[in-house]
């Protein structure tokens, strides 16, 4: 199975990285080796990890993997062919708020 990551998930990211950088030089390396990792382990059994709570309720299939060194969760789909990363949300961020995006899925 492959996967792949939404360009708003990617920019999140990448925007984390920078800021974690900025405010702990070396930090937001750690962040992206902790992607990294979230990744492989989602990747082995994709649908072992928690739904995320904050789901739309027609969307029960989104999960999340929780970095919790930085507090952040990295939400993801499973569909047939393909593992889709569609947000990197702190926890503390509106739940809910990355919903709209899931209709870059369709």
């Amino acid at each position: 199975m492959k996967y792949r990551f939404l360009q708003i998930a990617q920019h999140e990211i990448d925007t984390a990285h920078r800021r974690l950088n900025r405010e702990h030089y070396g930090y937001g390396y750690d962040l992206d080796d902790l992607v990294i990792q979230a990744v492989s382990s989602v990747m082995l059994l994709p649908e072992s990890f928690p739904l995320a709570f904050d789901a739309p309720k027609k969307r029960r299939d989104i999960r999340e993997f929780y970095i919790r060194r930085f507090e952040f969760r990295l939400l993801y789909v499973v569909l047939q062919t393909e593992v889709v990363f569609v947000g990197l949300i702190h926890a503390r961020q509106r739940p809910g708020r990355w919903r709209r995006r899931l209709t870059e899925l369709a």
